[in-house]
């Protein structure tokens, strides 16, 4: 018999550790949006479904009504989002024990077999959701189970039944995103996050988009991307945008006519976005000039090493020559260069690391204005081609989501392979890395030590106290940066034990 109900409940788990939960602690920290669940909504919407997005980032997913609910959606990333993830599925088997739970997002997607055993999942929404989800409510609709709809995986009769992954949709089919069923007002970031692509064509053998992807890049053609900023500059008044992308460069000729709309319809409004070095270095003055004039303000690149060696291991199809080059281009045209780097990669040496730091060097020997996001710690994600790099080194693999929801990112804990001697030397690395580079608003990061901290018993401290101390921070990581001096870090251990508390890392 077919059900009345169409309310679909769409969850975004905590990404923080428990016990720092806004609707817990009473405190407000900045999110961004949940840009995975706006297109859901959107299409469940156009077939006539209530979609009803609870942000457990910002509000209490204990307080959601689910007597009309058809099911519930859960999407959540490896590592400690998994943990809210399981608590909020846990409260709906409770409240109401015969609602199809449904998770979907990138875990479920890399290990959807190992996923599905879970007591608390019931189905597996491979990939992307939109099209899947819509078939397999009309199944649940009708008191049908998720037979025949490809993309999900389910149990019957105590066997795993994987229907294979559904095709990639076309992004261009997507309407204005539904942001009325988000409380904006809580997203207190004047900058304005939006996707409009999915997907990179390379090869980067950390990276999930491989798995996730499958190397497909896919795009919103450049008018509906201008009508959506349009849209969200006059409703919203946002003081930037922010194109969050896996890869937003990917068609030059797509981001020459964003620029253009840009400047013609008044929407010049400060712009970032990911890039890859490989593009950058060879961007002629014009395009960077274009760029510039529409907005273009930051721009963040992979550097990942400064080791030719480890950048061929790892797949990046980049080189260091093409980091600086990036780094001169961008000087010329006032665009700020923000690099990532990683270290403690399986097969890495001493010899890669120095190689990191006089890369870096070079950087901003080329852009004083260039900013170092950070030296991290190497993470093992599933599905990745050097997951099985690290598990041949050892690394304990999580078979349950509990496991899974501990293990956390750039925690030098994932990395058996690193000696206990040297844990120390690149846990300092990492923490001290940000420091002397990187410059947010205006100020450095992190920004003056959580002024406004999450930890309560921290925001006794006068603010002068914070600051006085961000700068000594300051001056020991530039001091040790620049003498290369890494060796009996006890001021990065204080630091470490000040950040855990208040959440900072």
């Amino acid at each position: 018999m077919a059900t009345a109900k169409k309310d679909v409940i769409l969850f975004y788990p905590e990404g923080r550790r428990p016990g720092n939960f806004p609707h817990q602690t009473g405190t407000a920290y900045t999110v961004s949006l949940p840009l995975s669940l706006l297109p859901l909504a959107h299409v469940l919407q156009q077939r006539g479904y209530n979609p009803i997005i609870v942000d457990a980032r910002i509000q209490d997913y204990r307080k959601v009504d689910l007597k009309d609910a058809l099911c519930v959606g859960i999407s959540s990333m490896s590592g400690v989002q998994l943990l809210n993830a399981l608590d909020i599925a846990q409260h709906i088997r409770h409240e109401r024990g015969d609602l199809p739970i449904i998770w979907g997002g990138i875990h479920p997607t890399l290990l959807p077999e190992q996923t599905i055993q879970h007591e608390l999942v019931d189905i597996v929404v491979q990939g992307e959701g939109e099209v899947t989800l819509v078939e397999l409510l009309s199944h649940l609709e009708e008191g049908a189970g998720p037979e025949g709809v490809a993309g999900v995986v389910y149990k019957e009769d105590g066997k795993i039944i994987n229907n294979g992954r559904r095709g990639f949709m076309d992004l261009n089919t997507l309407g204005p995103l539904p942001y009325h069923l988000l409380p904006m007002p809580e997203y207190k970031d004047d900058d304005f996050t939006l996707n409009t692509s999915r997907g990179c064509p390379h090869t980067c053998a950390f990276c999930y988009n491989l798995a996730f992807n499958k190397r497909r890049w896919r795009f919103q053609k450049a008018e509906l991307v201008l009508e959506q900023l349009e849209a969200i500059f006059h409703q919203f008044h946002p003081q930037a945008f922010i194109f969050y992308e896996d890869d937003f460069f990917v068609s030059k000729q797509r981001v020459r006519e964003v620029c253009q709309g840009m400047i013609s319809r008044g929407l010049t409004l400060p712009w970032q976005s990911t890039c890859r070095v490989d593009y950058a270095s060879h961007y002629e003055p014009a395009f960077l000039e274009l760029m510039r004039q529409s907005g273009c303000r930051r721009l963040t690149l992979g550097g990942e090493s400064g080791s030719p060696e480890l950048l061929a291991r790892i797949s990046k199809g980049t080189s260091v020559d093409q980091m600086i080059e990036t780094a001169r281009r961008c000087k010329t045209v006032d665009i700020v260069p923000i690099f990532s780097f990683m270290v403690g990669f399986p097969f890495e040496t001493e010899e890669d690391i120095q190689q990191t730091f006089n890369a870096i060097d070079g950087i901003l020997g080329a852009n004083e204005q260039a900013q170092i996001n950070g030296i991290f710690i190497y993470t093992p994600y599933p599905g990745t081609p050097l997951f099985h790099d690290a598990v041949a080194n050892n690394l304990r693999v999580p078979v349950t989501l509990e496991e899974w929801s501990h293990f956390q990112f750039a925690n030098i804990a994932n990395l058996p392979w690193i000696p206990r001697e040297r844990r120390s030397l690149l846990n300092t690395i990492y923490r001290l890395s940000r420091f002397p580079f990187y410059q947010q608003n205006g100020l450095s990061y992190p920004p003056l030590l959580a002024l406004e901290g999450d930890a309560p018993f921290l925001d006794t401290l006068p603010r002068h106290a914070k600051r006085l101390a961000y700068r000594l921070m300051q001056f020991s990581a530039r001091v040790r940066w620049q003498w290369k001096f890494f060796a009996f870090p006890w001021e990065w251990n204080m630091w470490t034990w000040y950040a855990e508390r208040a959440h900072i890392w």
